[in-house]
């Protein structure tokens, strides 16, 4: 038998025996790339493995290997039963609540998109049966989640309050603002089972992960794919070109060079950085720009949401003029403020985001939106359809009274994957 191979280290096959009954000579037995790997093959399952430039019969070495099931990237560990946890240290509350928001942001999207939900503990709930039987997709940073300082010492990456260090030889400590890195490996736990690992040593880092990155597919199943085993990011990464470091682990699970890319200097150079701001709370007197405040509700269905720069992290522009302030978001989304009774007046400007490019035919012809500006559950204003024929509206609300103020934008036709960002642009509160 004769078996031409071609990207592979080991394989086996299913043999029975009656091939070889049935021929009139004598077997030479199995011949892999050109090498007579055994002689005599027996009934059963026959393993070969690659031994430099030749082949020989056997399992592969010792250690964890990827294989069907357990070979990334991260978007596989969601293929089969999987648990949510984030941390509750209580050495760093700001981000162990971080942790807590962008598991339940996940949660939330998930059954959303799928409708069903899916199973989420805190770190100090999760029991010995549970690393045993789930592939544990881990929140927040060693030091507030107690799973992932567990694991730690036997993962990739080392997590520090300083930043991120991949481990392999001549890497170097990540510390840019807003950085933080996700990945997925065999869990040092349970090693049959996936560990994802979303983490950052601040809160900004952590604001979105899920969301951020994987999005320049046009087609809903895609939107926010993690296609990469990991990546490195920071606060100026909009793109795959502007990730710190991204890439695949070798068939052992080891970084691999043929495998690695380093973000595309010219574009993180010209990219601006993302902004997160620091409260959620308004300051106390005064006028005040929404976006220099932080939403205490996010949820969006491609992509996440940039402050102050577009949606995929351009400036913002709408009616060809260039706004300073302003939120981009892409439809579906709805973004909340608490607000605390404390304002008067609420204006704003939106509309579609051309995003500095001639708008396809398809996106012309499907996009239609709806901006809704709501004050604790009631539509305080509301734009008429926005198209590309009516691509800019002002909105003005009463916000007298109002605890809590929401933006939303809503799709109005079903062929969401042809759609583009949109913009809250000038969205400032009166006392």
């Amino acid at each position: 038998m004769r078996i031409t191979t071609d990207n592979v280290s080991a394989f086996s096959i299913l043999y029975d025996g009656e091939a070889e009954r049935a021929l009139p000579f004598p077997s030479r037995g199995f011949s892999v790339d050109g090498v007579t790997v055994r002689a005599r093959p027996a009934a059963g399952l026959v393993r070969f493995v690659r031994d430099g430039k030749t082949w020989r019969e056997g399992p592969p070495p010792a250690g964890v290997r990827k294989r069907a099931g357990l070979e990334g990237p991260i978007e596989d560990a969601f293929r089969s039963l999987f648990l949510v946890v984030y941390g509750t240290g209580g050495a760093d509350p700001a981000l162990a609540a971080a942790s807590r928001e962008e598991a339940e942001r996940f949660v939330m999207n998930w059954e959303r998109r799928y409708n069903r939900p899916c199973p989420m503990k805190a770190d100090v709930e999760v029991t010995p049966e549970d690393v045993e039987r789930f592939n544990l997709v881990l929140y927040g940073a060693p030091w507030v989640n107690s799973v992932m300082a567990r694991a730690a010492d036997d993962l990739p990456f080392e997590i520090t309050r300083k930043g991120v260090r991949p481990r392999r030889e001549g890497a170097p400590l990540y510390v840019s603002p807003g950085v933080g890195v996700r990945f997925v490996f065999p869990n040092p736990l349970s090693p049959s089972r996936y560990v994802v690992v979303n983490a950052s040593p601040t809160p900004a880092g952590l604001d979105g992960i899920d969301f951020r990155f994987g999005n320049w597919f046009d087609w809903i199943p895609y939107d926010n794919r993690a296609w990469y085993d990991f990546c490195v990011f920071d606060a100026r990464t909009h793109t795959p070109e502007s990730f710190l470091e991204t890439g695949f682990f070798g068939p052992r699970w080891e970084f691999d060079d043929r495998w690695l890319w380093k973000g595309a200097r010219e574009e993180r150079a010209a990219a601006a950085e993302r902004r997160v701001p620091p409260s959620a709370f308004p300051p106390p007197a005064g006028e005040v720009w929404l976006d220099e405040v932080r939403p205490v509700f996010a949820l969006t269905l491609k992509g996440y949401y940039n402050m102050g720069l577009s949606w995929s992290g351009g400036p913002l522009e709408l009616g060809g003029k260039r706004f300073r302030h302003g939120i981009g978001v892409r439809p579906d989304s709805h973004l909340m403020w608490y607000l605390g009774g404390a304002f008067r007046r609420f204006t704003v400007t939106a509309g579609i985001d051309y995003g500095g490019r001639t708008p396809s035919p398809a996106r012309r012809r499907a996009e239609l939106v709806t901006f809704l500006v709501v004050g604790d559950g009631r539509i305080l204003a509301s734009s008429e359809y926005v198209n590309f024929e009516n691509p800019v509206v002002s909105l003005e609300a009463d916000v007298s009274g109002v605890e809590f103020l929401s933006l939303m934008v809503r799709r109005l036709t079903p062929e969401g994957w042809l759609y583009g960002p949109v913009c809250w642009c000038d969205p400032l509160l009166e006392r």
